[in-house]
Order: structure tokens, then sequence, then C-alpha cells
């Protein structure tokens, strides 16, 4: 070889060497064999993955022994496809001189001789750590995407959307990729929304690369709009800078929005609430109070937040009563009860207070509501009742107080002797309610006098100890100047034995009543035995004015005897219906003298007149005389005539009795007040007896007129 030769090839060499380290790509041949020894590898292998080419060239199994764990098996099995077809490709991770593992992209070459034999194989390296760490992150970015609850889709700076993800494609009810492909960016919002983007949001990405805001989308299906919070950012190119794209992000806020509105309502509830409202985080800092708080105390709002409820203290209350407090509310309980607190001003005000525990999801306590009702001017009129109370404290009739809400708030001793409570025995038992054995009556009463007016009637009661009671109450509620309820007061007498009087009473005058009514039965029986007698006795009697006497013997008899029917048959045993009584006493003297009435007619006009004993058997002797004088004397035989009774009185209780007829009127030679006949002296005996006034018309046939007072 000539010394010219010798310099080109020299130069050739150190050309190729020099393009061989200056390459991105490590240059390798090896063996054919089972443990592919490395017989050349280029320089450049140091600044790739940090090794010396004689770490290759000594060891043969260097390569094999550096390949990840992970990849060894399928890359050495993968290298027997390259001796079926000459070529092959596999990427895999190789362990770099400092510990890591590179990803390295491997291409094999198999040189065969002129016999088809393989001699060697050359490849190259390249490592390929950074592409695949880009693809790692961009698989990453991809399932983040795919997997995200939001609407995500990228645009191009045009507005033509390149990409949705399943989730914004189900939010805006579009079935595939494609149809959302197919859509610019204006089509998926409101005519309010992309006037918003395209005026606000465009201009505050191109200007500042991100905005955020409130827009609504459109559903493709139903055309409803649909809140959500879009957050919206320009993609650049991550080495010139150059904007690629638009990204937005939409989360759907429609439930926000209506726990919002809710929370609004509820916010403004609270804030106008007349009751004042505290809430505190679970170590009582308050953290809210409304305008009646501020109101009712003096505090502001800017005073008490971050502070505790402490500030209220008056010093009326002990340790135990809070301890109590805390233990209750911290298991989870509702606590209730008056405080006496003190305003900004020092001023005392009683506060009717119910503290509440608030959970979180997860049933953990994260705040308590205090809702408080100003009761000052209750508790102060229940003072005064409560001094007003002491006054009756003497009284036997057992008095108890209530308030509105149906707590005892007072009795007397003698309520406690009554019904063996105390108040606080009482309310703890349920209050003044759990006295009545009937809870309709308990409601009836309580709901009338709730409502201002008054309840009084007999009540059957029960005592601590279960012993039953009748009580006359007399239950009313109490207003103050303005006419306003205050609270519920009840009187309560016991009147169990006194009603057990009354019962035996009752049995006692049911038992006279059962004699009495005996005593007139038998009384009428007598005197018609009486009456049959003297019937008996006049058949044996020939002389015909013998047999008027005893006739007229037994009318009045009947008529005495009907008086007994009458009032053993009525009611009361003391009063006689007097209208039933002429009637029945009538139609017996028509029969009793054979009287037809086709040619007597009797007319009675007597009202529901009820007559006593003593008056009743005077005036029906009376009506007894007159009428049977009447059938007897004042008609002539086949005349035709009328008989009339009446009785009425007037409004100072005096009767009148009329008894006549239109008959042929009394014989001049009567007179009246010195008459010779039995009868009519009957009459005016009997009407001596009631001390009446007799009156005779013969004007116009004969007229009666009897004028009495009721005889006690």
């Amino acid at each position: 070889m000539t010394a010219q030769a010798e310099e080109v090839l020299m130069a050739t060499r150190e050309r190729l060497q020099h393009l061989l380290t200056s390459s991105p790509s490590v240059i390798y041949s090896c063996k054919p064999s089972e443990d592919f020894h490395i017989t050349f590898i280029s320089e450049n292998i140091t600044s790739q993955l940090g090794y010396e080419v004689k770490d290759f060239i000594e060891d043969s199994s260097f390569w094999a022994n550096h390949i990840h764990p992970d990849d060894a098996p399928h890359i050495l099995a993968g290298v027997s496809r390259l001796f079926e077809e000459g070529r092959h490709t596999h990427e895999y991770r190789f362990l770099h001189k400092d510990g890591t593992y590179r990803w390295m992209h491997d291409e094999l070459k198999l040189i065969k001789d002129a016999r088809g034999q393989a001699i060697e194989i050359i490849g190259s390296w390249l490592d390929i750590t950074s592409r695949k760490q880009a693809e790692e992150e961009k698989q990453k970015f991809v399932s983040l995407v795919e997997n995200s609850n939001d609407f995500v889709a990228i645009s191009s700076l045009e507005g033509k959307v390149i990409f949705v993800n399943e989730a914004g494609r189900k939010l805006v009810g579009l079935d595939s990729l494609e149809e959302a492909l197919s859509k610019d960016i204006s089509d998926y919002l409101s005519e309010q929304g992309w006037l918003q983007f395209y005026e606000i949001v465009l201009p505050k990405m191109i200007a500042e690369g991100w905005c955020e805001k409130e827009s609504q989308l459109r559903h493709f299906k139903t055309g409803k709009l649909i809140d959500v919070q879009t957050s919206c950012s320009v993609v650049k190119h991550p080495q010139s800078g150059e904007s690629m794209c638009f990204a937005t992000i939409q989360r759907d806020i429609t439930e926000r929005k209506a726990v919002e509105a809710t929370l609004r309502k509820l916010s403004s509830a609270v804030e106008q609430t007349a009751d004042n409202v505290i809430i505190t985080n679970k170590d009582g800092i308050i953290e809210y109070v409304n305008s009646a708080f501020e109101q009712l105390t003096g505090y502001t709002r800017k005073e008490v937040i971050g502070k505790t409820p402490r500030i209220l203290k008056s010093g009326n209350h002990d340790q135990i009563f809070y301890q109590q407090l805390w233990e209750i509310i911290l298991s989870g309980k509702v606590f209730r009860s008056v405080f006496i607190n003190s305003k900004k001003n020092k001023e005392l005000f009683y506060e009717e207070k119910t503290i509440t525990p608030i959970r979180d999801a997860q049933g953990n306590i994260t705040h308590f509501v205090s809702t408080g009702k100003d009761i000052t001017e209750r508790k102060q009129v229940e003072e005064k009742l409560i001094r007003i109370g002491k006054a009756v404290e003497s009284a036997s009739d057992a008095i108890g107080m209530a308030d509105l809400v149906c707590f005892s708030i007072y009795h007397n001793q003698a309520f406690l002797d009554l019904f063996e409570y105390t108040t606080d025995e009482l309310n703890a038992a349920g209050g003044p309610r759990v006295l009545y054995t009937d809870s309709n009556v308990a409601r009836e009463v309580f709901e009338t006098i709730g409502s201002g007016n008054s309840w009084s009637g007999e009540v059957e009661m029960r005592s601590r100890k279960g012993n039953t009671m009748l009580v006359l109450l007399r239950a009313d509620a109490i207003k103050d100047d303005k006419n306003q309820l205050v609270a519920l007061i009840g009187v309560h007498t016991d009147i169990t034995e006194r009603k057990l009087a009354e019962q035996q009473l009752k049995a006692s005058l049911k038992e006279k009543e059962v004699l009495l009514k005996e005593v007139h039965h038998r009384v009428k029986n007598n005197l018609q035995v009486i009456s049959s007698l003297l019937n008996i006795q006049s058949r044996y009697i020939e002389d015909k004015q013998t047999i008027s006497i005893f006739k007229e013997s037994q009318n009045r008899i009947q008529s005495m005897a009907l008086i007994h029917e009458k009032l053993y048959q009525s009611k009361d045993l003391i009063k006689v219906d007097f209208a039933q009584y002429i009637r029945n006493l009538a139609m017996n003297l028509f029969h009793c003298y054979n009287v037809s009435s086709d040619l007597i007619s009797l007319n009675i006009n007597v009202n529901h007149v009820s007559l006593s004993i003593n008056t009743a058997i005077p005036c029906g002797l009376i009506t007894n005389e007159l009428v049977s004088n009447a059938l007897k004397y004042a008609f002539q035989e086949d005349v035709q005539g009328i008989i009339y009774i009446e009785l009425s009185s007037n409004k100072d209780n005096i009767f009148t009795l009329l008894v006549g007829d239109n008959g042929i009127g009394l014989p001049e030679e009567i007179d009246m007040e010195n008459p010779k006949s039995l009868g009519l002296r009957l009459v005016s005996t009997l009407v001596n007896q009631l001390k009446g006034n007799l009156e005779v018309d013969t004007s116009n046939g004969t007229i009666f007129k009897i004028t009495f007072k009721e005889l006690n």
C-alpha cells in the first residue's frame, strides 16, 4: 500500500470514527452465538450509558446481564426472530452505569456469508427514555381525561372541536366522538354562554393564557341548559411557545346551584327570623349570629365572631349547669333549657334556648346551632303570677298555673295535697296533661284556654299514686295589659264525696218516688173499691133519688181517683197534666150519664197546664159537679147542645176555669150565695178552698167562671 493510500485510509477512518462518536445512536456488532458476545461497539457508548467499550468487549454476558429483569425474557426470546427474518427491532430498559434504567431502541441486522451462514450481527442503539417518558405522561393524561367526571374538550384556535372526553359527551347528550367532533365550540354553549366566551373568556385567555367563569352548556337532545364552572386555557408549544389550541374543562354545577339557592333561602330565613341564632364550631367558637341576636344582646357580629357564648354569661347558672350542657350536646343530643343571660349593657334577659349538634356525612359533630327566644316579659309575668299565687297558697281549692307550652310554673299546697306532685315532678311527668284520665278532655281543655277562652266542667283526674277523683275544674287564660296570653290557670275542687252524696240522695229519692207512686196507686185503687161498693149498694135501692145520690157520689170519688191515677203515671209525682185529666173526666161523665156525643158535644180548651195535687183535686171536683149538673139539667130531652171547658193562666200565674153550656140556664130561685143543692154547695166550698172567686153568667145558657192561684 502506498503512502498516499494509507493517508486516505487514515482520513477515512478518522471521519468514520467521528461520525460514530458524534451520532446519537450507538453502533455495535456481536457474534450470532447464544451469549451474543459484542465484538465491536462505538465509543459514544460512554456518553450514552456511562460504560467503557472494554466493558462490553471483555465480558461476553455484559449486555444480557444489564437488561431489566422484567424485559430480559421476552427480549432474549424475541432475538430468535432475527435468524428467521434477518432483521429485528425491540425496545427494552438497560441499566445505566449511574444505576438508573434507560429505555433503548435496538435495531438488529443479521449478516450471512455466501453459504447463508450467520457470521455477524450488527445493530444500533438509540436512547428513547425521553420519548418513553413523554408517552407515559401522555397516556396518564389521556387516562386522566377519559376517566374524568368533568367535561374536557380541546379545540383549535379557530374554534373547531378536536377532542371531547366520554363524560363530556354524556353531559351534553352526544353518543359518539365522531358526533362530538362535527360540532364547533359555539354549538356547545348557550347563546348567553357563547356571548360570554367571545367577549370575556377569549380575550382573557389571549391576554393571560387562561380564564375561569361560570357558564352554560346546551344539551343537544333536550335543549336543556346545564350550569357549569368553566376553566379555559391556551395550550402552547413547549419549545416555540406558540399557541396551539384551547383546552376546556367544564364541571357540572347544577346540583351546587340548587344547593346554593336552597342555602340562600335558608340563610334569608335564618337572618329574618325573630329568634336569635348562633352557630359555633365544635369547640364553641362563634362563626355566625343573625340580626335578631344583635338586636337582643346589643353585640354586633364583628364583636362576637371568633369568641364563645361565654360573653353572655350572667352568673345565674352554676358550673354544673354548663357541664351538663356540654355532656348532652357532645353526645349528639339536643339540649333545651331557659337561660338567664346578660346583654352588652349588663341588662339580664330570659332566653328559651335550644342547642342542636350538626354532623357531617361521616356522622362527626362539626358545629352547634343555638336558637333562642326572648321570654323576659313572659318570665316577669310568671314571677308576678307566682307572687299572686302565694296569696292563694292557703286556699282550700287546688290552684295551678302553667305557661303557654303547658309546663307547670306554680301550684299551691292544696294542689300538692290533692294530686301529690311537686312542680318539678309534674313537669318531669309531662306537665298538667298527665292529670287527666281522658286525653281527649285534656286536649279540649288546653285548646280552649289556649285560644283565650274559659272552660268549666266536671273532669275525672288522677293523682301521682293513681287515685282517681271527680274534680270541678274552672280553667281560664291569663292575659296581660295588651290582651296577650301569658299563662294558664286552673282551679280544681274535689267533688268526689259530694258526687257520692248526690248519687246516694238520688238513689234515696228514687226509692221515695217508687214508694209515692205506690201510695197514689193504692189510694186510687181504694177509691175505686169505694166506688164499686157504692155501685153494688145502689143495686139494692129502688128509690130513684137515692140512686142518683149514689151515682153522684161515685162520680166524685172517680174524679179524685183519676187524679191519683194521673199522678202515679206522671214523671215527677207532683204535677198533674190537667188537660188530659179533664178529657178523661168528661168522657167518664158522658159515659156515666149515658149521653151521646152526637146529641151533646164537648169542647175542651185546656193548654198544657200542670197542677199540683192540692190544686188539682178541688179543680177536678168542681169540674165534675158542674159538668154533671149540665148533663142532668141544662138540656131538654132530644135537644142538641154544647158543653165547654176552658182552663188558662196569665203572666201573674192566675188560673181561670170556665165550665159552661148553651142550655136552658139556672132556675131563677137558685141563690149561689146560699145554694140548696149539695152539688152547688160543694162547688162553693171548693172555690173557697182554692181561695178563688166564683162568677156565674146566665145570659146565654150558664157559664161558671172560677179564678184562682195554685195552692202551695
